[in-house]
Protein backbone atom coordinates (compact mmCIF):
# COMPACT_ATOMS: atom_id res chain seq x y z
CA UNK A 1 0.00 0.00 0.00
CA UNK A 2 1.33 3.42 -0.96
CA UNK A 3 2.03 5.94 1.77
CA UNK A 4 0.34 9.28 1.67
CA UNK A 5 2.28 12.52 1.46
CA UNK A 6 2.02 13.31 5.18
CA UNK A 7 3.46 9.95 6.20
CA UNK A 8 6.41 10.42 3.88
CA UNK A 9 6.89 13.99 5.17
CA UNK A 10 6.85 12.83 8.82
CA UNK A 11 9.39 10.08 8.06
CA UNK A 12 11.71 12.52 6.31
CA UNK A 13 11.33 15.02 9.14
CA UNK A 14 12.12 12.37 11.78
CA UNK A 15 15.18 11.27 9.80
CA UNK A 16 16.32 14.90 9.50
CA UNK A 17 15.89 15.48 13.24
CA UNK A 18 17.85 12.31 14.04
CA UNK A 19 20.64 13.36 11.67
CA UNK A 20 20.87 16.81 13.28
CA UNK A 21 20.90 15.26 16.74
CA UNK A 22 23.72 12.95 15.66
CA UNK A 23 25.71 15.92 14.27
CA UNK A 24 25.21 17.88 17.50
CA UNK A 25 26.38 14.94 19.60
CA UNK A 26 29.51 14.65 17.44
CA UNK A 27 30.19 18.37 17.84
CA UNK A 28 29.67 18.17 21.60
CA UNK A 29 32.02 15.19 21.80
CA UNK A 30 34.68 17.29 20.06
CA UNK A 31 34.16 20.10 22.56
CA UNK A 32 34.32 17.90 25.64
CA UNK A 33 35.63 14.36 25.00
CA UNK A 34 35.13 13.42 28.66
CA UNK A 35 31.38 14.15 28.53
CA UNK A 36 29.12 11.14 28.71
CA UNK A 37 26.74 11.63 25.82
CA UNK A 38 23.86 9.23 25.62
CA UNK A 39 20.96 9.01 23.21
CA UNK A 40 18.80 11.21 25.44
CA UNK A 41 21.51 13.80 26.19
CA UNK A 42 20.62 17.21 24.85
CA UNK A 43 22.90 19.99 23.67
CA UNK A 44 21.59 22.14 26.53
CA UNK A 45 22.73 19.60 29.13
CA UNK A 46 26.19 19.32 27.63
CA UNK A 47 26.73 23.07 27.34
CA UNK A 48 25.43 23.70 30.85
CA UNK A 49 27.86 21.05 32.16
CA UNK A 50 30.72 22.70 30.23
CA UNK A 51 29.80 26.14 31.54
CA UNK A 52 29.82 24.78 35.09
CA UNK A 53 33.27 23.24 34.53
CA UNK A 54 34.58 26.50 33.09
CA UNK A 55 33.27 28.53 36.04
CA UNK A 56 35.18 26.23 38.38
CA UNK A 57 38.27 26.61 36.22
CA UNK A 58 38.00 30.41 36.38
CA UNK A 59 37.91 30.30 40.18
CA UNK A 60 40.85 27.90 40.21
CA UNK A 61 42.90 30.14 37.89
CA UNK A 62 42.14 33.16 40.06
CA UNK A 63 43.38 31.22 43.09
CA UNK A 64 46.52 30.20 41.21
CA UNK A 65 47.22 33.84 40.29
CA UNK A 66 46.81 34.81 43.96
CA UNK A 67 49.15 32.00 44.99
CA UNK A 68 51.68 33.22 42.39
CA UNK A 69 51.58 36.76 43.77
CA UNK A 70 52.04 35.43 47.32
CA UNK A 71 55.03 33.37 46.22
CA UNK A 72 53.50 29.90 46.58
CA UNK A 73 53.66 29.30 42.82
CA UNK A 74 56.74 29.98 40.70
CA UNK A 75 54.93 31.01 37.51
CA UNK A 76 51.52 32.40 36.59
CA UNK A 77 48.98 29.79 35.39
CA UNK A 78 49.39 30.41 31.66
CA UNK A 79 48.76 26.82 30.55
CA UNK A 80 45.52 26.57 32.53
CA UNK A 81 44.43 29.91 31.14
CA UNK A 82 45.12 28.80 27.55
CA UNK A 83 43.13 25.62 28.16
CA UNK A 84 40.22 27.69 29.47
CA UNK A 85 40.47 30.07 26.49
CA UNK A 86 40.24 27.11 24.11
CA UNK A 87 37.19 25.72 25.93
CA UNK A 88 35.51 29.14 25.76
CA UNK A 89 36.12 29.35 22.01
CA UNK A 90 34.63 25.88 21.53
CA UNK A 91 31.58 26.77 23.64
CA UNK A 92 31.01 29.90 21.58
CA UNK A 93 31.26 27.92 18.35
CA UNK A 94 28.83 25.24 19.55
CA UNK A 95 25.20 25.37 18.41
CA UNK A 96 22.83 26.97 20.92
CA UNK A 97 19.33 25.81 20.08
CA UNK A 98 17.45 27.71 22.78
CA UNK A 99 17.28 31.37 23.74
CA UNK A 100 17.92 30.44 27.36
CA UNK A 101 21.17 28.77 26.41
CA UNK A 102 22.22 31.71 24.22
CA UNK A 103 21.65 34.02 27.18
CA UNK A 104 23.61 31.79 29.58
CA UNK A 105 26.57 31.58 27.19
CA UNK A 106 26.55 35.36 26.66
CA UNK A 107 26.35 35.93 30.43
CA UNK A 108 29.20 33.48 30.98
CA UNK A 109 31.31 35.17 28.29
CA UNK A 110 30.82 38.52 30.04
CA UNK A 111 31.94 36.99 33.33
CA UNK A 112 34.96 35.43 31.62
CA UNK A 113 35.90 38.79 30.07
CA UNK A 114 35.81 40.38 33.52
CA UNK A 115 38.11 37.69 34.94
CA UNK A 116 40.39 37.95 31.91
CA UNK A 117 40.72 41.73 32.40
CA UNK A 118 41.48 41.16 36.08
CA UNK A 119 44.23 38.64 35.26
CA UNK A 120 45.72 40.87 32.56
CA UNK A 121 45.74 43.83 34.95
CA UNK A 122 47.48 41.71 37.59
CA UNK A 123 50.17 40.66 35.10
CA UNK A 124 50.58 44.26 33.94
CA UNK A 125 50.95 45.49 37.54
CA UNK A 126 53.61 42.86 38.25
CA UNK A 127 55.51 43.71 35.05
CA UNK A 128 55.40 47.46 35.73
CA UNK A 129 56.53 47.02 39.34
CA UNK A 130 53.32 48.29 40.99
CA UNK A 131 52.87 44.89 42.55
CA UNK A 132 55.80 42.95 43.93
CA UNK A 133 55.64 39.17 43.70
CA UNK A 134 56.99 37.59 46.86
CA UNK A 135 59.47 34.77 46.39
CA UNK A 136 59.92 31.92 48.79
CA UNK A 137 63.39 31.55 50.21
CA UNK A 138 64.46 35.09 49.32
Amino acid sequence: MAKDAWSRFREKEEARVEEEKKKMHEQMKQIDPSAEIGASTTTDQILIELLTKCEGMMEQITNLYNMWVQGMERTPPTTQRKHLDNMILKIQAAPKPTTNLKFRVAQFHTKFSTYKDKWDRLLKDVESGKLVVKRRGS
